[in-house]
């Protein structure tokens, strides 16, 4: 409880990083499995609350894509029923945070470019059923898109909800 409590309130200070740090110390005490529920019950929480507080704002197309990929990845997930040992999981949640980071302004993506959603979808939730966190992940394909911070943001829980709620039945 001590540490989503810091992890919330670094979350709230910098609007980043909470959930990555929340991951990392859940594995370091429980054991993969069980970091992984706690983490999405928790996490699922967080980001539902943003979705109802700014509800208005989620941009439903973009959510719909997601949640059609994000499903048919948990379908390829389910059939190899893969729990990554601990030293994976950091490794991901190192990588992820950088991994887009590094392409070139003109390939940069963008949410908005078409199909991109749907592969967010599919890439996305793969990393959250192997490192627990795909929120600095997501956020590289918004912060180039160009879309208002509200719809950013709204539209971004959503997408987390989905994932951490796949997270928890997988």
């Amino acid at each position: 409880l001590a540490l989503v409590a810091v992890t919330s309130f670094i979350s709230g200070i910098f609007g980043v990083a909470g959930g990555l740090i929340l991951m990392g110390g859940l594995v370091y005490l429980l054991p993969v499995s069980q970091a992984m529920i706690v983490h999405g019950v928790s996490q699922f929480v967080s980001n539902g609350s943003r979705v109802v507080l700014w509800r208005e704002h989620v941009d439903r197309a973009i959510l719909a894509k997601f949640a059609v990929a994000s499903l048919a990845c948990l379908g390829v997930f389910a059939m190899i029923l893969y729990v990554p040992p601990k030293t994976v999981v950091l490794f991901l949640l190192g990588i992820s945070t950088v991994i887009l980071f590094f392409v070139p302004q003109r390939y940069a993506p963008s949410i908005l470019q078409p199909g991109m959603p749907y592969y967010t979808g599919f890439a996305a939730t793969g990393l959250m059923l192997m490192a627990g966190v795909s929120g600095p992940f997501l956020d590289q394909f918004f912060v180039r898109s160009g879309l208002d911070r509200r719809v950013t943001i709204a539209t971004k829980a959503a997408m987390q909800c989905v994932s951490h709620i796949l997270k928890i039945a997988y």
